[in-house]
This record gives structure tokens, C-alpha cells and sequence, in this order.
């Protein structure tokens, strides 16, 4: 994503936890802040892709240390993490407090998305604010949409999760069945990735999670941390338990079993 923003041609500084990640930039021709408060005096507009409510506090808050208390009043921050919807109104609360604009804009795309420029944006907030911020979310997405007020990407992100997570499931079952009926591994490979079977799930059991079974473990908390979220939000709405959260939780069940295999 920080490429695409380069690519566009916004002057851009980037900052992260986790130095490492900042050296395919060191060529890119975009700054780098030491500081959160640094890389929000530089940006009128700053992307957050962090894991959990948590993480995202530090970078936004930071007891006042993060990225808020650097920016001028008239700013965006755009929280591209998936994480609670009563988090995003607490920080949306204190970032009007200081005169910026505050989105939820959850991703979804994976990798292949958001280097190729085609993501899909949900987005909560005011619709004054996702103005601003829309033509920097143009340089790394295709689908832009805003759901509803502050909250609502999350609500979005959260659904298409569990059916990436349900349809996960259902490729792990097809991919095992075939395999317990004594098909020709390979063989039901190539027609379960190349028949109406198809989809985003099947191809990232095959194309990812069985190639790379550290990412695979990272995926099982991740799929655990959005499970609980989308629960979460149905409790709160009064949506009672849902096919989707059955699928997803078998889902996490399968992709940890899936590292343990490969």
C-alpha cells in the first residue's frame, strides 16, 4: 500500500515498529520519521496497518506520544486495521477533540490487492472526512465504498471475513476428502483450482497456507482475533449465531491442524 502512495506521486514518510520492514523503502524516494509524533507533523493524512486495538491506540494515542498529537487540526487518519468498533469510536472522539478527521477503512485484497492497486475499502466515518481521504485510498484501491458512520467498515470487514474464512473451510474439507477417497492428490489439485470449485479460498489453501506453514500459524490468530469481533458486533446487534461463525471457527480448526500437516 505504501508503495502504491509512493507510486501516485504523494510526498510520503513512512514509520514502523519493526525497522526491518522500512528497506524496501530506502530507495523509494519517501522519508522516514523517528518518531509517531514526527510522522504526524510531516502528514496531513496518515495510514494505520497495525494488528489489534491495542497496537493501534499506541501508534493513534500512545498516552500521548502517537501520531494525533503530531498532526494540524484538518488531518485524516484512516484505520485500516481490523479491531473493535468501540475502539475506533474512542479514538474518533479524540481525534475531533483536536480537530482531525478519523475513518475506519478496513482492507481486503490480501497482498496480490494492494500490489496491484485493486483493494476493497470499507469504510466508516463522516462522509466530509472519506472525501478527503478518497484520493489517496484511489492509488491502492478499486472498490472504495463508505458503509455508515464510524464503525461500519468493521462491521463490513468483518462479514467478508467470515465468509473468506467459511469458504476456506469448505476447500481444507474438499481438499482432505479427496484425498481420504483416494484421488490423486495433485490430480484433485489442479480441478478443484481449475472447475466451478474455484475461489479466493481455495486458491489461498493451495497458493499459501500449504506452501508457507508460518504464515499459516499467523493466519489461525488472526482468523481467531475476527471470529471474536464478528461475534462480538452480532451479540451487541442481537444477530443470533450465524452459519458463518460455525464455518469459521471449523476454518481455524482446519488451518491450524493444516500447519501441524505441512
Amino acid at each position: 500500500m505504501a508503495r502504491r502512495i509512493i507510486d501516485a506521486g504523494f510526498s510520503t514518510k513512512l514509520w514502523a515498529r519493526r525497522s526491518e520492514s522500512l528497506i524496501p523503502y530506502e530507495e523509494s524516494g519517501a522519508g522516514f520519521a523517528d518518531s509517531l509524533k514526527a510522522l504526524g507533523e510531516s502528514s496531513d493524512f496518515v495510514g494505520i496497518c497495525v494488528f489489534a486495538d491495542k497496537d493501534v491506540d499506541e501508534v493513534i494515542d500512545g498516552d500521548g506520544k502517537g501520531v494525533l498529537y503530531g498532526m494540524a487540526p484538518g488531518g485524516v487518519i484512516a484505520i485500516h486495521s481490523t479491531i473493535s468498533i468501540d475502539c475506533c469510536a474512542r479514538l474518533e472522539s479524540l481525534a475531533k477533540s483536536r480537530g482531525i478527521g478519523l475513518l475506519d477503512a478496513p482492507v481486503s485484497g490480501a497482498r496480490r490487492g494492494a500490489e496491484a492497486g485493486t483493494l476493497c475499502i470499507m469504510t466508516g466515518g463522516e462522509r466530509e472526512v472519506f472525501e478527503k481521504a478518497a484520493p489517496v485510498f484511489e492509488s491502492y484501491g478499486r472498490t472504495i465504498e463508505l458503509a455508515g458512520p464510524i464503525g461500519s467498515g468493521q462491521v463490513m470487514k468483518t462479514l467478508v471475513n467470515m465468509a473468506l474464512f467459511s469458504h476456506l473451510a469448505i476447500a481444507r474439507t474438499a481438499a482432505s476428502v479427496a484425498e481420504k477417497l483416494g484421488l490423486d492428490v495433485e490430480v484433485a489439485k489442479r480441478v478443484l483450482l481449475n472447475s466451478t470449485s474455484k475461489s479466493f479460498g481455495m486458491e489461498m489453501l493451495y497458493g499459501v497456507l500449504m506452501k508457507d506453514p508460518e504464515f499459516a500459524a499467523h493466519a489461525v490468530t488472526m482468523q481467531v482475533k475476527d471470529i471474536r469481533l464478528f461475534q462480538e458486533i452480532c451479540r451487541n446487534r442481537d444477530v443470533e449465531r450465524t452459519l458463518l461463525d460455525a464455518l469459521a471457527e471449523q476454518s481455524s480448526n482446519e488451518t491450524a491442524a493444516l500447519t501441524k500437516k505441512f
